[in-house]
Formats: C-alpha cells, sequence, structure tokens
C-alpha cells in the first residue's frame, strides 16, 4: 500500500495513502478541495510516488451538495447507520412485494431523510457554508437514491460523494425487482 509523508495543521508529519488523502479531501470545504489535492499531489510527486500522485490527481471535486452529504459520513458515530438499516428494509419490502410493509418504511424513510437533511445542512452550517433550498433539495435527493440504490448508498456511506444523485420514488429499487410469477406477501424466489 502506498503512503505518504503529509503536513497536518501545526508542521506535524503524518503518512497518508490513497484513502487517507480522499477522506482528508471529501471532508474539507469544496473551495479548498483543488488546493488541497495540488499539494497532496506535490507531496507525493515530491516522494517519487508517481501513481499515487496521479491516484489523488484523479480525485473529483464534491458539489455543495454532495459535500454536505460526505459530512454525515466524516462526522463520526452513527449518523447514516440508519440509513443502511432503512435501505435493507426497503429493498426486503420490494422483493416481498408487501404492500403494507411498504408503506410503513415509507413513512420512517421519509422522517429519516428529512433528519439527516437537517444535520447535513447544520453541518455545513457550523462550517459556515449556509445551504440555499436547491442545494438542500440535492442533499435530499443524495440520500434517498441512497436508499434506492446499493451503489449510491455504498458513496454515501464512504463519504466519497462527487455529486447529486436522483431517485424518482417510482419502480423497485435496483436489484428488488419482483420475479414474475411471486405473489404478493411472499419472498421472491418462494415456491
Amino acid at each position: 500500500q502506498r503512503t505518504l509523508a503529509v503536513r497536518r495543521g501545526s508542521g506535524q508529519a503524518g503518512t497518508m495513502d490513497l484513502e487517507a488523502a480522499a477522506e482528508e479531501l471529501y471532508a474539507a470545504d469544496p473551495d479548498d478541495f483543488v488546493p488541497a489535492r495540488t499539494a497532496l499531489v506535490g507531496q507525493a510527486r515530491a516522494a517519487k510516488d508517481r501513481p499515487l500522485a496521479v491516484a489523488i490527481g484523479a480525485l473529483k471535486k464534491p458539489t455543495r451538495s454532495a459535500w454536505l452529504v460526505n459530512l454525515l459520513a466524516h462526522g463520526g458515530g452513527d449518523a447514516l447507520g440508519g440509513l443502511s438499516r432503512l435501505a435493507q428494509k426497503v429493498a426486503q419490502a420490494h422483493r416481498r412485494v408487501d404492500l403494507a410493509e411498504l408503506r410503513q418504511v415509507s413513512g420512517e424513510r421519509q422522517r429519516l431523510l428529512d433528519d439527516l437533511t437537517r444535520r447535513a445542512v447544520a453541518a455545513g452550517v457550523a462550517r459556515g457554508y449556509s445551504a440555499t433550498e436547491a442545494v438542500r433539495s440535492e442533499v435530499h435527493g443524495t440520500l434517498a437514491s441512497a436508499v434506492a440504490d446499493p451503489a449510491v448508498l455504498t458513496e454515501v456511506l464512504s463519504g466519497r460523494v462527487v455529486r447529486a444523485q436522483g431517485y424518482s420514488g417510482f419502480g423497485f429499487p435496483r436489484g428488488a425487482l419482483p420475479q414474475p410469477g411471486a405473489s404478493a406477501g411472499s419472498p421472491v424466489g418462494a415456491e
């Protein structure tokens, strides 16, 4: 695994690999992303680690809404644990084609997404950024997509969202389509 000595804060030297560099960059304010990435690329080059420099240079700057979602993941604690658990419940309800369960998780989904959106916006305010209504809507949409799409959920949980995601709320989440012949209320594939 490639590592890199990085200057942190008050001149302390530390080691950084691609994962640590990405974590630092995606938790930073988007206005600081490009200069911080450039500095990390320079440090990797100075350490004569061209592959690491290229990998860090390839990291994409997040939009404001993506950054707010990333702050939830980087904030510590279990802020996004509920999102993961809810995604499992929703997928399970869709697989079973259980309308009663879908109605129940729908209310839970809305409450959780509203709460997480408020938390993300508050995290931005704590860092001096006041989100517009459009940015709030993108945060909410990205979190809603995470409930429906396992790939988006993985991105959100990793704290490496680059742009807003959207899910219309119609149809079944990816991977949760009922198979032909499955009856309502029975698990998919049950015979």
